[in-house]
């Protein structure tokens, strides 16, 4: 299951247990931009390591930069550095 789908899973379910998403939304989503849809947002990538998303507090659609998966010390350190470069 990719990261997209996760945070679509974890919306669904937050939203049919009645949870509400509002007073979080100000602080989690303030300055990214939203989209209504995941095409939309997915036109907006312009990097190969970036992704869109389903906010699981607003609901709407973000982009974010994948994040690399913990390979050890020295290599998340490279990776860093590749990521401020590029």
């Amino acid at each position: 299951m990719t990261p997209a789908e996760l945070a679509e899973l974890r919306y669904l379910i937050l939203q049919a247990c009645g949870v509400q998403l509002a007073p979080v939304v100000k602080f989690s989503c303030y300055g990214k931009q939203s989209f209504a849809s995941p095409a939309d947002a997915s036109r907006a990538i312009r990097h190969p390591r970036m992704e869109a998303y389903r906010c699981p507090h607003c609901g709407q659609w973000h982009v974010g930069t994948v994040r690399p998966k913990a390979a050890g010390g020295r290599d998340q350190v490279r990776l860093r550095r590749e990521l401020r470069t590029e």
